[in-house]
C-alpha cells in the first residue's frame, strides 16, 4: 500500500469518527432537550397541583368557618327555642313546686360537702323538654350557726349570682331553679358550722 493509499484511509476514517461525534453530540443535545422538557413538565403539574391542594385547603377553611358559625347559630336558636317553650309552660301551667306532683325521675348531677367557706367545682344542667333542677341542702352546727351560700351561673366570661341563702342553726331545705347552663355554688360564710352538703338533682321527664 503506497503512501497515498495510506492519506485516503486516513481521511476516510477520520470523516467517520468526525460524523460519529457529530451524530453522539445531536443525539445528547436532543436528549438533554427531551428530558428538560419533561422535567419542565413536571415541574409545571406539580406547581399546578400545589395550587389545587392550596385552593381546596382555602375552601376547606372557609366552609369549616361556615360551619361553626352555622353550629353557633343552631345552639343559639335551639336555646331560644327551649327558652320559648319554657316560658310557654310557666305561663300555661303555673304551680307551687314544693307541693307539684312531679311527673320524671330525679338524677343527682352533682354532691358537694364540707366543712367551711369554699367553692364549689362547676356543675352543668342541661335542657331536657322543661328544665328544672333543685338544691337539696343542709349542714349542722351550733348554736351560732350562720351558714350562707350563692349559686353563680357562668354566662361566657360572666359570672351571675342567681340566688343567695342566709340560714339560721340547723337550718336545711330544697331550692327549685328554672335555669340550664353551667354552674357553681359559693359557700362564702359558715360560722360555727360543723358540717354541710348539697345534693344537685334534675329532673328527667317521663
Amino acid at each position: 500500500m503506497n503512501g497515498l493509499e495510506k492519506k485516503g484511509i486516513g481521511k476516510v476514517g477520520l470523516s467517520g469518527l468526525l460524523l460519529i461525534i457529530s451524530i453522539l453530540m445531536i443525539t445528547n443535545v436532543w436528549v438533554y432537550t427531551h428530558l428538560q422538557n419533561q422535567i419542565n413538565t413536571i415541574t409545571n403539574q406539580k406547581d399546578s397541583v400545589q395550587s389545587q391542594v392550596m385552593d381546596l385547603q382555602s375552601q376547606l377553611d372557609s366552609k369549616s368557618v361556615e360551619m361553626t358559625d352555622l353550629q353557633s347559630q343552631i345552639d343559639k336558636l335551639k336555646k331560644l327555642r327551649d327558652l320559648v317553650l319554657n316560658e310557654i309552660f310557666w305561663l300555661t301551667d303555673p304551680f307551687d313546686p314544693f307541693n307539684y306532683e312531679w311527673s320524671g325521675e330525679w338524677n343527682v348531677v352533682a354532691t358537694f360537702e364540707g366543712t367551711g367557706e369554699t367553692t364549689t367545682e362547676t356543675f352543668h344542667i342541661s335542657y331536657p323538654s322543661k328544665n328544672i333542677w333543685r338544691l337539696n341542702w343542709s349542714f349542722t352546727g351550733g348554736e351560732q350557726a350562720y351558714f350562707a351560700f350563692r349559686v353563680i351561673q357562668v354566662v361566657g366570661s360572666e359570672e351571675l349570682g342567681i340566688y343567695n341563702i342566709h340560714a339560721g342553726p340547723h337550718e336545711g331545705r330544697t331550692s327549685y331553679f328554672f335555669q340550664e347552663g353551667y354552674f357553681f355554688i359559693e359557700i362564702f360564710h359558715a360560722e360555727d358550722v360543723y358540717t354541710w352538703k348539697m345534693v344537685v338533682e334534675q329532673l328527667e321527664w317521663s
